[in-house]
């Protein structure tokens, strides 16, 4: 799994958190309304190469909250 790849996915879970899961996917891609699912599948990607690293970022995702 390409590191850049893995620092893509902390980077939009920051975002996520910082700003709010709404407003991140708004900003990067507007007027869709499937940011979380588009992300939880780049993570279940990485899960089937590195499945302790996803574990990691379901953590993550499990702490944002996806309706801000």
């Amino acid at each position: 799994m390409p590191k850049k790849y893995k620092k893509d996915i902390y980077r939009h879970l920051h975002f996520c958190e910082k700003w709010g899961s709404r407003s991140h996917f708004e900003k990067i891609n507007p007027g869709k309304g499937y940011g979380k699912q588009w992300l939880l599948g780049r993570i279940m990607y990485v899960n089937s190469i590195e499945p302790t690293e996803a574990k990691k970022m379901m953590a993550l995702v499990k702490q944002i909250d996806w309706d801000r």
